[in-house]
């Protein structure tokens, strides 16, 4: 929490623009203080005052795009959440392209997550009006609140090993989703399968960094694992399977 009688913000951002620069390198600026000021502030204040140059993202500023994730001390955040800190280090996120600063290129990361369609696919024709159990509806609201910030994915040791190629944490929540929706006709217990469910490892460093709390290892990759183990198939089904055989 920013302290309210420092009167100025010192902050160290990453630089680095691919297409001019050999090397990345950071630069340092003094940023006057107030309170309750952003992260997201404090960018937009250096970049209107002091360096217009500076590339970063600020998009929905509501928690609702999560477009502006960056390192922030080490830490993946929100810049339109974090409170800014007397003294700050702010960094891009890993694992992806630079395309400049803090600007990083998602495109990769989210066409795999967007890989799972947004909609419940159904046998037709649709009975209306939908009979939908009231759990189910309670239940859909955790998927509904990630935001694909990506914050997960940078503090995930799974993804750091395999490479968020092999590994995301946000779309088994979108497959979770879909998963306890009985409307539903996809063999989601096969995607999550075939998604890495068992190379997480529960370690619940995603849910520390999660701008929206989700309980990913209770209410995403246990419940999915669950479904694995009751349908008999996949890595968990087998063991199991092997178990009681």
């Amino acid at each position: 929490m920013q302290d309210l009688m420092v009167k100025e913000i010192t902050v160290s951002i990453f630089r680095y623009d691919p297409e001019s620069d050999k090397h990345p390198s950071y630069q340092t600026y003094s940023v006057p203080s107030k309170e309750r000021m952003l992260v997201g502030d404090m960018l937009e204040y250096i970049h209107e005052n002091l360096d217009g140059s500076l590339a970063y993202r600020w998009e929905c500023r509501m928690r609702l795009c999560g477009g502006c994730t960056i390192l922030i001390n080490g830490k993946p955040g929100l810049i339109c959440r974090e409170q800014a800190e007397p003294s700050m280090t702010l960094e891009p996120l890993p694992f992806l392209p630079i395309v400049r600063d803090l600007v990083v290129d998602r495109k990769s990361l989210l066409d795999k997550i967007y890989s799972v369609p947004p909609l419940t696919r159904q046998k037709s024709p649709v009975r209306l009006p939908e009979p939908i159990a009231h759990e189910v509806i309670l239940g859909l609201r955790v998927p509904r609140q990630c935001v694909q910030c990506l914050a997960c994915v940078a503090v995930c040791p799974a993804t750091e090993v395999l490479t968020a190629d092999l590994f995301l944490p946000p779309k088994l929540i979108q497959i979770a989703g879909f998963a306890i929706d009985d409307r539903d006709t996809v063999d989601r217990v096969q995607e999550s399968e075939e998604s890495n469910l068992f190379d997480c490892a529960c370690c619940h460093a995603c849910e520390e960094v999660c701008p929206h709390e989700i309980n990913i290892s209770e209410k995403v990759i246990t419940a999915l694992r669950n479904k694995t183990y009751e349908h008999g198939i996949g890595r968990g089904g087998r063991y199991i399977k092997a178990f009681y055989d």
